[in-house]
């Protein structure tokens, strides 16, 4: 987590600059190839997660509250592997 620690920002852009700054600043230079599918990678699955989470894993209300279809949330719960948790109901 940021050294801002339970500081909320203002919007999620904010959180996002913020994040990445930090990220920025602790980047090495040989490891900075393939930046922007690394990034997209790392803030989908999460993205993905808790939003099947808001929806109850209900995957139609989900692709709905994303604003995708169906099928393409059905590819991406597989591409990550995304599975409910023991205690939470699945579609």
């Amino acid at each position: 987590m940021s050294e801002q620690g339970d500081k909320r920002c203002n919007s999620m852009r904010d959180c996002i600059r913020s994040n990445l700054q930090e990220f920025f600043e602790h980047l090495e230079d040989a490891k900075t190839y393939d930046l922007y599918q690394r990034i997209l990678h790392e803030v989908e699955q999460p993205m993905l997660e808790l939003s099947l989470q808001r929806c109850g894993w209900n995957q139609s209300r989900t692709a709905k509250m994303l604003g995708i279809n169906r099928n393409t949330l059905k590819k991406k719960i597989d591409q990550y592997n995304i599975q409910p948790t023991p205690q939470q109901p699945s579609e």
